[in-house]
């Protein structure tokens, strides 16, 4: 199960790859170059594994922006460049946690909605639509 967050633009920004399990695991990444042909993601930046509970507790594992799969080397540096990267990085963390909210609602395990509603993860999302792909 993947989810992706298309912006106002049409663009991926974001996606989310979820193991087939009866709770939320995931992989974060954040698109950070496109086809100019057909606006396909050509890469992704790693941002975190992460695992969710229903009541909103999470687990986040960083293995810094050049891990490519769970064998890297574990280095938890990331880059920043000013404000747009922030709010990438904060973003990642909103979409990952709606993610969740979707997957732990379509598996039947119903989140406590006081943990995973809030105006932050609105405004931070706001123009960007959250898709599933299986």
């Amino acid at each position: 199960m993947k989810y992706i967050l298309i912006g106002q633009d049409g663009y991926c920004a974001m996606k989310c790859e979820v193991a087939e399990k009866s709770w939320f695991e995931g992989r974060t990444f954040i698109a950070v170059s496109w086809s100019l042909d057909d606006r396909s993601v050509c890469e992704w930046l790693f941002h975190s594994n992460n695992y969710i509970k229903f009541d909103g507790c999470s687990h986040w594992w960083f293995h810094g922006e050049d891990c490519t799969n769970d064998e890297s080397e574990i280095d938890t540096y990331y880059h920043l460049c000013g404000l747009h990267d922030v709010l990438d990085h904060m973003r990642a963390f909103a979409f990952t946690i709606k993610c969740a909210e979707k997957w732990l609602n379509s598996t039947g395990m119903n989140v406590i909605e006081d943990e995973f509603n809030s105006h932050i993860y609105d405004q931070l999302l706001d123009g960007y639509q959250i898709v599933e792909e299986k």
